[in-house]
């Protein structure tokens, strides 16, 4: 699968955009890719989530969800603080 390799790379190039709406996207597009995505854009989604605009802290949360086991070790203290403090909505985070 070297189409997913390539679109993973290109994506991760997003997640770190000066435009909010671009990493917000690129977020969206790793989630869509699934736990295939998880290696390379973990660290970053992980990072989104505690960006200042609410869609990027979204779309970073839903695509965390989309990469299950891969990478729930490492969120779960981060998800419990983000239910605590409200950042992102509620429902999503769950």
């Amino acid at each position: 699968m070297p189409e997913v390799q390539y679109a993973i790379s290109a994506i991760t190039k997003c997640l770190s955009d000066k435009e909010s709406q671009v990493r917000a996207m690129g977020a969206w597009c790793v989630g869509e890719i699934g736990s295939i995505a998880c290696q390379k854009t973990g660290k970053s989604l992980i990072k989104l989530l505690k960006d200042n605009y609410w869609k990027v802290r979204t779309a970073a949360c839903l695509a965390i969800g989309f990469m299950g086991e891969n990478i729930s070790d490492q969120v779960y203290p981060i998800l419990t603080k983000i239910l605590r403090d409200g950042s992102v909505n509620r429902n999503t985070v769950c």
